[in-house]
């Protein structure tokens, strides 16, 4: 009777939807939320003839941008702090919680007759308000510089110290899941051609010839 030939087994991801959705949720929902609500942002001015273009991107996940803001002349620039506040349970529990600082830069349009002129906006870290708003007014002071880039963060602990280890597991999903999808249209090209993995394979035993009398 002979033996039955090879078996081709038809591929399929090793992980499911489930394990997908879950690690979806971990790996990329939670550093984007995090990373949107202690954004990161990119301020970029311009010198084009006589006035300074301004340029803000707000990003999600270090260079995403989710918020564009344009001013095309710029005046004037200040900084505002808000110092967070401190708030004490009334249910038994002494300990006092206290809120995160804030701080933000506001860049300003000339202003039109007795008219405010346009604002943007943009959440910095309260220890960085001062030093960027030193630059932009050095840069609107100086018409030899052309252009001026500047990288803020809205919380540098929340913002950088927590965010980039939860974004490097966002790097290793997002490879992990590039790889498992190569190789399953690896094996289905594999399948459809007709080939055997050599572990789908099977052998016929071989038995010990039987003494002769």
């Amino acid at each position: 009777m002979s033996s039955p030939g090879p078996t081709a087994v038809t591929p399929s991801p090793k992980s499911g939807w489930f394990e997908f959705v879950i690690g979806g949720l971990f790996c990329i929902g939670f550093p984007g939320l995090l990373t949107a609500f202690v954004p990161v942002s990119w301020i970029d001015l311009q010198r084009v003839d006589d006035h300074v273009r301004a340029t803000t991107r707000t990003c999600v996940f270090f260079y995403i941008p989710y918020k564009t803001q344009e001013l095309a002349d710029v005046a004037n620039v200040s900084a505002t702090f808000q110092a967070g506040t401190i708030s004490r349970e009334r249910n038994g529990n002494k300990t006092p919680t206290e809120s995160e600082s804030m701080g933000t830069v506001q860049l300003y349009g000339p202003p039109s007759g007795a008219v405010e002129g346009e604002m943007i906006a943009v959440a910095v870290s309260p220890a960085s308000t001062k030093e960027v708003e030193a630059k932009i007014n050095a840069f609107l002071a100086d018409p030899q510089q052309k252009e001026l880039s500047l990288f803020t963060v809205a919380n540098w602990k929340f913002g950088i110290i927590f965010a980039v280890p939860l974004c490097l597991l966002t790097v290793l999903f997002a490879v992990g899941w590039t790889l498992q999808i190569f190789k399953f249209f690896r094996d289905l090209l594999i399948f459809n051609e007709g080939e055997v993995e050599p572990f789908d394979r099977e052998t016929t035993p071989r038995h010990p010839k039987s003494d002769e009398n």
